[in-house]
Formats: C-alpha cells, sequence, structure tokens
C-alpha cells in the first residue's frame, strides 16, 4: 500500500513538473514571438509564468535550455499537425507527401505566430552555437521523417526506387521553410495546393 502511494505521489509530482515546464516554455515562446529573441529575457519569461527565476532555473538551468525546449515544443506541433495524415493507411506515400505539403496552408494561417518564433530562433542560430546545435538537431529530424515517407513510397511503388530519399528530403525542407517564410512575412502568396500538387508529380516521377 505504501509502495502504492509512493507511486501515486510521484507520478503526481511528474504531472506537476510537466505542467510547469509547459508554462515556462508557453511564455517564453509568447515573448519571443511579441518581442523578438532579443526581447527575451528570462526573468521576464518567469513573472510571465507567475514564478520567480529561481523556480525557472529548476527547470531550465539556463536560457539554452529553455530555448530547447520551445525548439521542441514547435517540433511537437509540426508532428501533431500531419500526424492525422501520416498515419493515414488509405493513403499511398506519395498522396501522404502532396497532403503534409498542402497542409502548410491551414499551419501558416492557424499557426503563423509558431512560424515567426521559429524564425526568431533560426535567425538566432549563426551567433549562437548551442541554439544552432539545437537547430540542426531539428532540421535533421525532419529530414529523417521526409525521407521515411520517401522510402515508404518506395515499398508501396508510389514513389519510384530512384527518387532520393535523402536529397529529396533536404529539397523538401528548405522549400517548406521558404514558403512558411514568403507566407507568413506577405512575400507572397503561395498557392499550396498547386504547389503540393506539383511536388506529387515531382517525387512520383510523372512531371514531364
Amino acid at each position: 500500500m505504501l509502495d502504492e502511494c509512493s507511486c501515486l505521489k510521484a507520478a503526481s509530482q511528474e504531472s506537476r513538473g510537466d505542467k510547469r515546464r509547459r508554462e515556462l516554455v508557453s511564455a517564453a515562446y509568447r515573448l519571443i514571438e511579441e518581442k523578438g529573441f532579443e526581447g527575451l529575457r528570462v526573468r521576464d519569461v518567469a513573472a510571465a509564468a507567475g514564478v520567480n527565476i529561481a523556480t525557472l532555473h529548476y527547470y531550465f538551468p539556463d536560457k539554452e535550455d529553455l530555448i530547447r525546449g520551445v525548439i521542441e515544443h514547435i517540433v511537437q506541433e509540426f508532428i501533431s499537425d500531419n500526424a492525422p495524415i501520416v498515419h493515414n493507411t488509405q493513403m499511398s506515400a506519395a498522396d501522404q507527401m502532396q497532403a503534409v505539403i498542402a497542409n502548410l496552408e491551414n499551419r501558416v494561417r492557424d499557426h503563423a505566430g509558431m512560424c515567426v518564433v521559429l524564425n526568431e530562433i533560426t535567425s538566432r542560430a549563426h551567433r549562437d552555437a548551442s541554439i544552432h546545435e539545437t537547430l540542426v538537431e531539428m532540421e535533421a529530424g525532419w529530414r529523417a521523417h521526409l525521407s521515411a515517407l520517401i522510402a515508404a513510397g518506395h515499398a508501396d511503388g508510389s514513389i519510384p526506387p530512384s527518387t532520393d530519399a535523402a536529397v529529396t528530403a533536404s529539397v523538401l525542407t528548405a522549400m517548406i521553410r521558404g514558403l512558411i517564410i514568403q507566407a507568413v512575412y506577405r512575400l507572397d502568396k503561395p498557392d499550396f495546393q498547386t504547389i503540393a500538387k506539383l511536388v506529387r508529380d515531382w517525387i512520383g516521377g510523372t512531371r514531364k
């Protein structure tokens, strides 16, 4: 009985800790969105989350850890946005890829702030080795995700084996980032549906 109570208490503490971490990450996320990376101060993050600076440092020992938490949050948002698509076994891998690109339109519309925050972090990466390292890991993960989808296309026959998974994933990652920047900062008005079809034709080997 004592062990059961101890486990329940530990689970409750872990849940509260996770909640506090999410609150701190959300506060940092909002400050970056509103004030840019240069406006991010850990004391402001603590105040926005309703805790003292010591509590913030308990969960995030330094600023880089907090930024890493924000990046991980963004990654999870990307994954959850596309989860219904990439787990749809009724669609071929090539069709799933088309849907992922087309879904960018919804992401830009519904999560413009996330795109702004990611761009702010990216612009800082070349001056901050720690942020650069974390961002490189994120990009590698996204390329691996796309590479796996292309490999699935090789297996289901919707993407020719001649389509190099790694190279194509790098091209698509760069394209996705560029499209998001164009749309969020209103540099252009990308036709995501048409672009998604072009991508489908390209990776499916039907482009003339």
